[in-house]
């Protein structure tokens, strides 16, 4: 599927509440119920901000997968890149959708 998602740029600032590091320190139910908040919060911040194009890339990406699945691509993409485990977890989990929708 092509999409005209970008790479996010990784942040370090202090706002982030949770960072790539933490993120593997949870638990599969922790894992899971991080990344379900993350996308709700991208398919909210799409709509509050009118950005349908966005919204529906997310959605189509994200059609018919179950939460353990969800989380197994985002735990790999961490995993993956231990150069960025000290960003925020919100922006690897933008990262690995993105990489994910873009097979």
């Amino acid at each position: 599927m092509e999409t005209n998602m970008k790479e996010p740029e990784h942040t370090t600032t202090a706002s982030a509440f949770i960072r790539g590091q933490e993120y593997r320190q949870m638990n599969e139910t922790q894992r899971g119920t991080y990344v379900m908040g993350v996308i709700d919060g991208l398919m909210f911040a799409f709509a509050l901000t009118k950005q349908k194009s966005e919204q529906r890339w997310l959605e189509e990406c994200t059609k018919g997968m179950r939460v353990d699945q969800l989380s197994a691509v985002v735990t790999k993409y961490i995993t993956a890149n231990p150069d960025q485990w000290h960003t925020s977890a919100n922006a690897l989990v933008y990262g690995a959708l993105v990489q994910q929708c873009n097979k």
